[in-house]
């Protein structure tokens, strides 16, 4: 309380497009801001690590 964090998370995810497809990167920018630049060193390793290919999303006919 008073200000002090308690805790962190560092979650990764794909957002999809209902019309198929992955949401741009500089859409998401747009909506959140730029991602952190100062992540420790295991967090960026971590990022690369399990990074996803881009693909394209099923269709909703698809789901």
């Amino acid at each position: 309380m008073g200000g002090e964090i308690y805790t962190q998370a560092l979650v990764r995810g794909r957002f999809l497009k209902r019309t198929g497809g992955v949401v741009a990167l500089s859409e998401l920018i747009e909506l959140t801001g730029p991602a952190p630049t100062d992540l420790p060193a295991w967090q960026a390793q971590w990022a690369r690590d399990v990074a996803l290919p881009p693909t394209k999303a099923p269709a909703p006919s698809d789901w």
